[in-house]
C-alpha cells in the first residue's frame, strides 16, 4: 500500500528547531513574527520531494529538502549563522548535500541567506515479525546443504 507521511517530517523539523536550536529566535512558517529589536533569527521550512515505503516493515521514508534562512544585521553574522546552521543540522540528521540556493538583503537592510540541506528522514515504527532462530539440520554429524546451502529448520 502506497502511503507518505509528509506531515510527519514536517513536524519532526518544526519539533528539532523549537526544542534543540537555541542560537537565535526561530520564525516558523504560518505563525506571527516580528523582527524589530531582533539581530539574527532563522526561518526553517520543510519541503517533500518524495515518499516510498522502506524495507519489510511499516516504515516510510520521506526525502526532501530543509530550507533554513538565516538572517542577521550584516553580512559576517549571516555567515557565521549560516556556519552554525550547517553542524546544528548535520548534528541532527542524515544529509546528503547542502547549498547555499539564495544570499541577498531586504529592504531593512538585513542580510539573509538561504541554506538548503537534501535529508532523509524514516517515519514509522518497524511491524515486521521477530527474526526466528534456525536450526541446521545435521545428519551423521554433516550439516545437509542442497548447492552449497545449509537446510535449515525454523
Amino acid at each position: 500500500m502506497l502511503t507518505s507521511n509528509f506531515k510527519d517530517s514536517k513536524y519532526y523539523f518544526e519539533q528539532l528547531f523549537a526544542t534543540e536550536w537555541h542560537d537565535t529566535p526561530v520564525h516558523f512558517v504560518g505563525t506571527e513574527f516580528d523582527a524589530h529589536g531582533i539581530e539574527k533569527w532563522v526561518n526553517p521550512f520543510y519541503t517533500p520531494i518524495f515518499g516510498r515505503p522502506q524495507g519489510l516493515g511499516g516504515i516510510t521514508k520521506n526525502k526532501g529538502t530543509l530550507h533554513v534562512m538565516v538572517w542577521a544585521k550584516n553580512d559576517v553574522d549571516a555567515m557565521e549563522l549560516a556556519d552554525n546552521m550547517v553542524s546544528f543540522i548535520a548534528k541532527h540528521t542524515k544529509v546528503n548535500r547542502y547549498e547555499i540556493a539564495d544570499h541577498g538583503w531586504s529592504d531593512a537592510n538585513t542580510v539573509f541567506l538561504q541554506l538548503s540541506f537534501d535529508v532523509e528522514v524514516f517515519i514509522g515504527v518497524c511491524t515486521a515479525p521477530p527474526v526466528q532462530n534456525y536450526i541446521t539440520i545435521v545428519h551423521k554429524g554433516i550439516p545437509l546443504t542442497h548447492n552449497g546451502i545449509p537446510i535449515i529448520k525454523g
